[in-house]
């Protein structure tokens, strides 16, 4: 086991994610849902985004 940063983890299956999208596309590949697995993905760091924004918010209105 090698211990990394999750960034680069999840860099990692996003990457895996758009190499079978692609080869999807060109009609091979596995029947595996890319594409919702990207669509996840991409909510997520959405949600991410919006949950920080909303917190540092928060945290403000309490301080003063």
């Amino acid at each position: 086991i090698l211990p990394v940063p999750a960034i680069f983890g999840a860099l990692a299956f996003v990457g895996l994610d758009l190499w079978g999208l692609y080869t999807q596309t060109q009609g091979g590949g596995l029947p595996i849902g890319h594409g919702a697995h990207l669509g996840g993905a991409f909510t997520g760091i959405c949600y991410y985004f919006i949950l920080r924004h909303q917190t540092r918010k928060k945290f403000m209105m309490r301080r003063f």
